[in-house]
């Protein structure tokens, strides 16, 4: 696999708000619909994402991961997506691992998570 590229922007990024549509896609039809996650859709609005990390292939856009601010030192780590054709090469981890350094140099306490188990 080519060099991985990675670079911050924020919710509002064009290239995160396709990531963002793919992913409420996914996430719909894994649950069996948007009515049975209506109640977490408030908590991930594209724009309300702070730090939006997305990896890059040769220019191509191939992943994605976020960090939503909640207060000064909390955040959760929202979006995590790579294509399905780019699995399996260790980008997600190398995703967390930035988000970690971030989250670090940032003096946030944590992450948490939201889900419905």
């Amino acid at each position: 696999m080519d060099n991985v590229e990675f670079k911050w922007t924020d919710g509002t990024d064009k290239t995160f708000h396709k990531f963002y549509l793919r992913t409420e896609n996914y996430y719909s039809s894994i649950v069996g619909g948007e009515e049975n996650r209506k109640s977490f859709i408030p908590y991930n609005i594209s724009s309300s994402i702070q730090h939006v990390l997305i990896a890059y292939i040769n220019g191509v856009p191939i992943a994605c991961s976020g960090l939503k601010k909640y207060s000064e030192k909390d955040v959760e780590i929202k979006r995590v997506w790579v294509e399905p054709k780019c699995r399996g090469h260790h980008i997600a981890t190398d995703m967390m691992k930035i988000i970690e350094t971030k989250q670090n140099n940032n003096a946030f306490n944590g992450q948490f998570y939201r889900h419905g188990k």
